[in-house]
C-alpha cells in the first residue's frame, strides 16, 4: 500500500505508442485497483485516456470488485 502512489507515477510517466504495454499498464492499474480503490481512482485521470479506459474495463470485468465500485468508475 505504500508503494502505490510511486508505483502509479511511474506508470503515468510512461508514453508509448505500443498496444501490449497500454494493455500492461491498464491490468498493473486494475490490480492497484482491486486492493487499494480509493488510493488508486485518482489516477485513472491522469493517466493515458486509452490507458484509463482499458483499466477501467478491467476493473468492470473483475469479479473483485463491487457492483458499487464499478458504478462509481463511470464517475471518474
Amino acid at each position: 500500500e505504500e508503494s502505490i502512489d510511486e508505483i502509479m507515477n511511474k506508470a503515468i510517466a510512461i508514453k508509448t505508442d505500443s498496444y501490449l504495454l497500454k494493455m500492461g499498464i491498464a491490468w498493473l492499474t486494475s490490480s492497484c485497483y482491486i486492493h487499494y480503490p480509493e488510493k488508486t481512482s485518482k489516477y485513472f485521470s491522469l493517466l493515458d485516456k486509452e490507458i484509463s479506459k482499458m483499466a477501467k474495463q478491467k476493473c468492470r470485468d473483475s469479479k473483485r470488485v463491487s457492483p458499487e465500485a464499478k458504478k462509481s468508475l463511470h464517475n471518474l
